[in-house]
Protein backbone atom coordinates (compact mmCIF):
# COMPACT_ATOMS: atom_id res chain seq x y z
CA UNK A 1 0.00 0.00 0.00
CA UNK A 2 0.87 3.67 -0.19
CA UNK A 3 2.54 5.54 2.67
CA UNK A 4 0.73 8.83 3.30
CA UNK A 5 2.00 11.68 5.46
CA UNK A 6 -0.55 14.46 5.99
CA UNK A 7 0.95 17.94 5.70
CA UNK A 8 0.17 19.06 9.27
CA UNK A 9 3.76 19.45 10.43
CA UNK A 10 2.96 19.82 14.13
CA UNK A 11 2.04 16.15 14.09
CA UNK A 12 5.79 15.50 14.01
CA UNK A 13 6.48 17.71 17.03
CA UNK A 14 7.81 15.18 19.52
CA UNK A 15 6.53 17.20 22.48
CA UNK A 16 2.95 16.25 21.64
CA UNK A 17 3.79 12.57 21.52
CA UNK A 18 5.33 12.99 24.95
CA UNK A 19 2.16 14.81 26.03
CA UNK A 20 0.15 11.82 24.84
CA UNK A 21 2.16 9.51 27.11
CA UNK A 22 1.55 11.83 30.06
CA UNK A 23 -2.19 12.02 29.39
CA UNK A 24 -2.50 8.24 28.94
CA UNK A 25 -0.58 7.63 32.18
CA UNK A 26 -2.96 9.88 34.11
CA UNK A 27 -0.26 12.49 34.68
CA UNK A 28 -2.80 15.30 34.47
CA UNK A 29 -5.66 13.44 36.11
CA UNK A 30 -8.94 13.05 34.20
CA UNK A 31 -9.07 15.29 31.13
CA UNK A 32 -11.25 18.38 31.55
CA UNK A 33 -10.67 20.73 28.62
CA UNK A 34 -8.07 21.65 26.06
CA UNK A 35 -7.55 24.68 23.89
CA UNK A 36 -5.59 26.02 20.93
CA UNK A 37 -5.88 28.48 18.09
CA UNK A 38 -4.50 30.29 15.06
CA UNK A 39 -4.25 34.06 14.92
CA UNK A 40 -3.38 36.59 12.21
CA UNK A 41 -4.04 40.26 11.57
CA UNK A 42 -3.83 41.39 7.95
CA UNK A 43 -5.25 44.91 7.43
CA UNK A 44 -5.63 44.18 3.72
CA UNK A 45 -7.58 40.99 4.35
CA UNK A 46 -6.03 37.55 4.69
CA UNK A 47 -5.96 35.35 1.57
CA UNK A 48 -6.18 38.37 -0.75
CA UNK A 49 -3.38 37.04 -2.90
CA UNK A 50 -2.45 38.61 -6.24
CA UNK A 51 -4.74 37.83 -9.16
CA UNK A 52 -3.09 35.27 -11.44
CA UNK A 53 -2.92 36.21 -15.17
CA UNK A 54 -4.58 32.99 -16.34
CA UNK A 55 -6.65 32.47 -19.49
CA UNK A 56 -9.23 29.66 -19.40
CA UNK A 57 -8.82 27.38 -22.39
CA UNK A 58 -5.23 28.54 -22.87
CA UNK A 59 -3.31 27.85 -19.67
CA UNK A 60 -6.14 26.94 -17.27
CA UNK A 61 -8.74 24.18 -17.42
CA UNK A 62 -11.39 26.07 -15.45
CA UNK A 63 -13.99 23.28 -15.57
CA UNK A 64 -11.50 20.75 -14.24
CA UNK A 65 -10.43 23.18 -11.52
CA UNK A 66 -14.06 23.55 -10.42
CA UNK A 67 -14.56 19.80 -10.56
CA UNK A 68 -18.28 20.22 -11.21
CA UNK A 69 -18.32 17.01 -13.25
CA UNK A 70 -17.31 15.21 -10.06
CA UNK A 71 -19.77 17.05 -7.83
CA UNK A 72 -17.04 19.10 -6.14
CA UNK A 73 -18.14 22.69 -6.86
CA UNK A 74 -20.95 24.27 -8.91
CA UNK A 75 -20.31 25.15 -12.55
CA UNK A 76 -19.92 28.90 -13.05
CA UNK A 77 -18.22 31.34 -15.43
CA UNK A 78 -14.52 31.97 -14.85
CA UNK A 79 -13.93 34.31 -11.93
CA UNK A 80 -10.29 35.42 -11.48
CA UNK A 81 -10.85 36.25 -7.81
CA UNK A 82 -12.39 32.88 -7.04
CA UNK A 83 -9.47 31.18 -8.75
CA UNK A 84 -6.70 33.24 -7.14
CA UNK A 85 -8.35 33.74 -3.71
CA UNK A 86 -10.28 30.51 -3.42
CA UNK A 87 -9.99 30.23 0.37
CA UNK A 88 -12.51 33.07 0.74
CA UNK A 89 -15.36 31.02 -0.75
CA UNK A 90 -17.38 28.13 0.66
CA UNK A 91 -17.42 26.30 -2.68
CA UNK A 92 -13.68 25.61 -2.40
CA UNK A 93 -12.78 26.12 1.25
CA UNK A 94 -13.73 25.44 4.85
CA UNK A 95 -12.24 28.77 5.88
CA UNK A 96 -10.26 29.09 9.07
CA UNK A 97 -11.25 25.62 10.24
CA UNK A 98 -9.79 23.63 7.37
CA UNK A 99 -6.89 25.92 6.49
CA UNK A 100 -5.51 26.85 9.91
CA UNK A 101 -7.25 25.10 12.80
CA UNK A 102 -6.58 21.69 11.28
CA UNK A 103 -2.88 22.31 11.93
CA UNK A 104 -3.64 23.19 15.56
CA UNK A 105 -5.93 20.29 16.26
CA UNK A 106 -3.42 17.89 14.68
CA UNK A 107 -1.14 18.06 17.71
CA UNK A 108 -3.95 18.40 20.25
CA UNK A 109 -5.49 15.21 18.85
CA UNK A 110 -2.18 13.43 19.45
CA UNK A 111 -2.13 14.58 23.08
CA UNK A 112 -5.80 13.60 23.50
CA UNK A 113 -4.97 10.11 22.18
CA UNK A 114 -6.82 10.53 18.87
CA UNK A 115 -10.28 10.66 20.45
CA UNK A 116 -13.33 11.20 18.23
CA UNK A 117 -15.95 13.71 19.43
CA UNK A 118 -19.66 13.05 19.75
CA UNK A 119 -20.79 16.69 19.60
CA UNK A 120 -19.41 19.77 17.81
CA UNK A 121 -20.57 23.39 17.84
CA UNK A 122 -19.19 26.45 16.06
CA UNK A 123 -19.68 30.21 16.04
CA UNK A 124 -18.03 33.29 14.58
CA UNK A 125 -18.48 36.09 12.11
CA UNK A 126 -16.87 38.77 9.96
CA UNK A 127 -16.06 41.73 12.25
CA UNK A 128 -13.89 43.55 9.67
CA UNK A 129 -13.63 41.90 6.25
CA UNK A 130 -16.92 40.60 4.89
CA UNK A 131 -18.96 39.87 1.78
CA UNK A 132 -19.83 43.53 1.23
CA UNK A 133 -16.38 45.13 1.54
CA UNK A 134 -14.11 42.20 0.63
CA UNK A 135 -16.20 39.76 -1.42
CA UNK A 136 -15.55 37.18 1.31
CA UNK A 137 -17.97 34.39 2.25
CA UNK A 138 -16.13 32.54 5.02
CA UNK A 139 -15.83 33.99 8.55
CA UNK A 140 -12.70 35.79 9.70
CA UNK A 141 -13.50 34.92 13.33
CA UNK A 142 -14.26 31.28 14.11
CA UNK A 143 -14.66 29.33 17.34
CA UNK A 144 -15.40 25.64 17.66
CA UNK A 145 -15.95 23.29 20.55
CA UNK A 146 -15.67 19.51 20.36
CA UNK A 147 -17.07 17.35 23.16
CA UNK A 148 -15.85 13.79 23.76
CA UNK A 149 -17.37 10.61 25.23
CA UNK A 150 -15.19 10.98 28.36
CA UNK A 151 -17.03 14.31 28.90
CA UNK A 152 -13.93 16.44 28.27
CA UNK A 153 -14.02 19.23 25.70
CA UNK A 154 -11.65 21.01 23.31
CA UNK A 155 -12.02 24.68 22.38
CA UNK A 156 -10.31 26.13 19.32
CA UNK A 157 -10.33 29.72 18.13
CA UNK A 158 -9.14 31.27 14.88
CA UNK A 159 -9.14 34.83 13.61
CA UNK A 160 -7.53 36.78 10.80
CA UNK A 161 -8.13 40.14 12.47
CA UNK A 162 -6.33 39.84 15.81
CA UNK A 163 -2.93 38.27 16.29
CA UNK A 164 -2.67 37.83 20.08
CA UNK A 165 -4.54 34.64 20.87
CA UNK A 166 -4.81 31.84 23.38
CA UNK A 167 -1.97 29.37 24.03
CA UNK A 168 -2.12 25.64 23.46
CA UNK A 169 -3.12 23.89 26.69
CA UNK A 170 -4.30 20.49 27.87
CA UNK A 171 -6.09 20.75 31.22
CA UNK A 172 -6.68 17.85 33.56
CA UNK A 173 -8.30 17.90 36.98
CA UNK A 174 -4.90 17.68 38.67
CA UNK A 175 -2.59 19.67 36.36
CA UNK A 176 -2.32 21.67 33.15
CA UNK A 177 0.16 20.95 30.34
CA UNK A 178 1.61 23.60 28.03
CA UNK A 179 4.57 23.74 25.63
CA UNK A 180 7.46 25.58 27.23
CA UNK A 181 11.01 26.11 26.03
CA UNK A 182 12.31 22.97 24.40
CA UNK A 183 9.86 20.70 26.23
CA UNK A 184 6.65 20.68 28.24
CA UNK A 185 5.60 22.43 31.43
CA UNK A 186 3.13 20.77 33.81
CA UNK A 187 1.68 22.97 36.54
CA UNK A 188 -0.26 21.26 39.32
CA UNK A 189 -3.66 22.42 40.51
CA UNK A 190 -3.72 23.69 44.09
CA UNK A 191 -5.91 20.90 45.58
CA UNK A 192 -3.55 18.25 44.16
CA UNK A 193 -0.11 19.65 45.01
CA UNK A 194 0.89 16.77 47.29
CA UNK A 195 -0.48 14.09 44.97
CA UNK A 196 1.20 15.62 41.92
CA UNK A 197 4.55 15.72 43.76
CA UNK A 198 4.21 12.01 44.48
CA UNK A 199 3.20 11.31 40.87
CA UNK A 200 6.15 13.34 39.58
CA UNK A 201 8.48 11.06 41.52
CA UNK A 202 6.81 7.75 40.63
CA UNK A 203 5.14 7.85 37.21
CA UNK A 204 7.24 6.58 34.31
CA UNK A 205 6.00 9.43 32.11
CA UNK A 206 7.80 11.91 34.39
CA UNK A 207 11.06 9.99 34.57
CA UNK A 208 14.01 12.35 34.08
CA UNK A 209 11.86 15.47 34.44
CA UNK A 210 13.04 18.52 36.37
CA UNK A 211 10.91 19.28 39.42
CA UNK A 212 10.71 22.89 40.51
CA UNK A 213 9.65 23.19 44.11
CA UNK A 214 9.67 25.56 47.05
CA UNK A 215 9.59 25.12 50.81
CA UNK A 216 6.57 25.93 52.96
CA UNK A 217 7.97 25.36 56.41
CA UNK A 218 9.06 21.73 56.46
CA UNK A 219 6.86 20.85 53.48
CA UNK A 220 8.10 20.64 49.89
CA UNK A 221 5.58 22.16 47.47
CA UNK A 222 5.63 21.38 43.74
CA UNK A 223 5.54 24.38 41.39
CA UNK A 224 6.26 22.87 37.98
CA UNK A 225 7.33 19.70 36.24
CA UNK A 226 9.61 20.37 33.27
CA UNK A 227 9.63 17.46 30.84
CA UNK A 228 12.48 17.41 28.36
CA UNK A 229 11.95 16.46 24.70
CA UNK A 230 12.02 12.69 24.18
CA UNK A 231 11.27 12.46 20.48
CA UNK A 232 12.51 14.35 17.47
CA UNK A 233 10.86 13.92 14.09
CA UNK A 234 11.52 15.72 10.85
CA UNK A 235 8.15 15.73 9.07
CA UNK A 236 9.51 15.15 5.57
CA UNK A 237 12.28 12.89 6.84
CA UNK A 238 9.81 10.80 8.83
CA UNK A 239 7.72 10.28 5.71
CA UNK A 240 10.70 9.28 3.56
CA UNK A 241 11.98 6.91 6.24
CA UNK A 242 8.54 5.28 6.44
CA UNK A 243 8.45 4.82 2.67
CA UNK A 244 11.62 2.76 3.07
CA UNK A 245 10.61 0.91 6.24
CA UNK A 246 6.86 0.57 5.41
CA UNK A 247 5.97 1.75 8.89
CA UNK A 248 3.24 4.34 9.42
CA UNK A 249 4.41 7.98 9.68
CA UNK A 250 3.48 10.41 12.44
CA UNK A 251 0.57 12.02 10.55
CA UNK A 252 -0.67 8.89 8.82
CA UNK A 253 -4.03 8.57 7.06
CA UNK A 254 -5.91 7.29 10.12
CA UNK A 255 -4.74 10.12 12.36
CA UNK A 256 -5.35 12.67 9.60
CA UNK A 257 -8.94 11.40 9.35
CA UNK A 258 -9.45 11.64 13.12
CA UNK A 259 -8.22 15.23 13.02
CA UNK A 260 -10.54 16.03 10.11
CA UNK A 261 -13.68 14.72 11.82
CA UNK A 262 -14.16 17.61 14.31
CA UNK A 263 -12.78 20.13 11.81
CA UNK A 264 -15.26 19.08 9.14
CA UNK A 265 -18.11 18.88 11.64
CA UNK A 266 -17.33 22.41 12.83
CA UNK A 267 -17.77 23.78 9.30
CA UNK A 268 -21.06 21.91 9.04
CA UNK A 269 -22.18 23.25 12.43
CA UNK A 270 -21.29 26.84 11.50
CA UNK A 271 -22.96 26.77 8.10
CA UNK A 272 -26.12 25.13 9.46
CA UNK A 273 -26.19 27.20 12.67
CA UNK A 274 -26.75 24.13 14.79
CA UNK A 275 -25.04 21.55 16.98
CA UNK A 276 -23.80 18.55 15.00
CA UNK A 277 -23.78 15.08 16.57
CA UNK A 278 -21.40 12.29 15.60
CA UNK A 279 -21.48 8.64 16.60
CA UNK A 280 -17.82 7.83 17.41
CA UNK A 281 -18.49 4.08 17.28
CA UNK A 282 -20.31 3.96 13.92
CA UNK A 283 -18.27 6.98 12.76
CA UNK A 284 -21.18 8.79 11.13
CA UNK A 285 -23.19 11.99 11.60
CA UNK A 286 -26.44 11.36 13.50
CA UNK A 287 -29.55 13.38 14.34
CA UNK A 288 -29.31 13.24 18.12
CA UNK A 289 -26.87 12.79 20.97
CA UNK A 290 -25.46 9.26 20.50
CA UNK A 291 -24.65 9.03 24.21
CA UNK A 292 -28.32 9.39 25.12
Amino acid sequence: GRILQCGAGSGSDGNWWTAREIVKAGGLGPLVWSQGGAFRNDPGGDWNWGIQPCKPGVDLDWDLWLGHKFGLAPKRPYDPERYSRFRKYWDYSGGLATDLLYHVYAHLAIALDHALPYRVTANGGQPVHNLKNDNREVPTLFTMQADYPDQSTCLMVGTQEYEDGIPDMVRGQKAVLTPGGPGLVIRPQRPFLAEMLEMANTLECFKGAELRTHKDGDKTVLDEILVKPRYSYDHMGNWLECIRSRRQPTMNAELAYKVMVPIGLSVLAYRQSKTVYFDPVRETVVDRNPLG
